[in-house]
């Protein structure tokens, strides 16, 4: 295969994932170059390794690749804190990586050791990656002061809530439950306050802005030096957490006429966030749309940093730092989906025409 529109160098070699082992053990990602000049052409090149991937294998091909896959676990996997605090944990069958679980300090602003060291929470970090994350469950109405306990902690200053607000039985989507007239509320130790909100009905994206502290008379400590943590609260998207492909197709990933910057916003909500910061991010269970999310924000990343990216390698590297990440076919297919799309709105929707009408038309047939 030789690309005919754009400037890509790819020669349509393609390269077996494990021919990009390193003393036995598979490398995440492989640099198109050490330069540092052109970045945009090693991006491109990456992207073009990426997209004849995909084209090659098409949806059906995607799919198996999953399901060749889905039970992988990390070597030694130990949750033995998390078992000890079974009542903090939203589902039973839903593990917390010792390895790799966040610590709530016991001396944080007034918390001692009494107060316990564990949130159903792991962190996700990466070479090569622009920020660090923090997959989580959505909080019980007893861990909510942990919750934001947490936030304050690691001066998050962007939190995604990937749910519907108010939906039934979804206590843990909404954050502010028994928020007052004035837009504050207590938790414990912790308040919070919404300085301002912007609602995107189009794309089903609420933005919170907001300030957590600690404390009455005075404040001990806030988000980040700004004292301001960016709350980014999205909708439920119909089928990024469930439902058939179709809908996925159809709804999220392939709506061409919205190019604005929400828009953009929504296929990677993360690439408009603050770089070199963390990311809280959380859906019910922390691993559906949480893990489905924080994939294709890997992959961008990489991708963008001229780097080869196999999205099993992302698979597996997650699923090491949050135990049961992505738990569907669906989802998988989606975070190849995503990414598909955005490097359309990248580098040009022309330039990978010809494999985004095939892959439409092999994903249409499977509906």
């Amino acid at each position: 295969i030789h690309w005919v529109l754009g400037f890509s160098t790819f020669d349509g070699r393609f390269e077996p994932r494990d021919s990009m082992k390193c003393n036995g053990k598979r490398r995440y990602n492989q640099k198109v170059t050490e330069s540092t000049k052109e970045t945009r052409a090693h991006a491109e090149t990456a992207a073009d390794r990426f997209v004849a991937y995909l084209d090659r294998i098409g949806p059906v091909g995607i799919l198996k690749e999953y399901e060749s896959n889905k039970a992988y676990l990390p070597p030694n996997v130990k949750c033995e804190t998390g078992r000890r605090n079974a009542d903090k944990n939203r589902y039973r069958d839903v593990m917390c990586l010792d390895t790799t679980r966040v610590v709530l300090k016991p001396k944080f602003g007034p918390y001692t050791a009494d107060d316990g060291d564990y949130i159903h929470a792991n962190w996700v970090r990466g070479d090569g990656l622009e920020r660090k994350y923090i997959a989580t469950q959505a909080p019980l109405p007893h861990t909510v002061e942990d919750f934001w306990r947490m936030v304050l902690q690691v001066e998050a200053r962007i939190i995604i809530c990937l749910g519907e607000s108010g939906a039934k039985n979804d206590f843990g989507l909404s954050l502010f439950w028994g928020m007052d007239g004035r837009g504050q509320m207590r938790y414990g130790k912790v308040v919070v306050v919404i300085e301002g909100v912007t609602s995107y009905p189009k794309d089903g994206l609420r933005v919170y802005r907001i300030k957590v502290s600690l404390g009455s008379a005075g404040i001990a400590r806030r988000t980040a030096s700004s004292d301001r943590c960016v709350m980014k609260t999205l909708e439920r998207l119909k089928g990024a957490c469930d439902g058939d492909i179709q809908d996925q197709h159809t709804d999220i990933r392939w709506r061409r006429d919205r190019k604005t910057a929400r828009g953009r916003k929504t296929a990677v909500p993360l690439r408009h966030s603050v770089a070199g910061k963390t990311a809280v991010i959380q859906c019910l269970a922390g691993i559906d749309g949480t893990g489905t999310l924080i994939a294709v924000d890997m992959i961008v990343t990489r991708i963008l940093n001229g780097d080869i990216v196999w999205v099993l390698d992302v698979f597996e590297e997650l699923r090491g730092c949050r135990a049961s990440a992505i738990q569907t076919s669906q989802q998988y297919l989606l975070v190849y989906v995503t990414v598909f799309d955005y490097l359309r709105e990248k580098f040009g929707a022309d330039r990978y025409q010809a494999q985004y009408d095939k892959f439409k038309q092999r994903l249409e047939k499977m509906g």
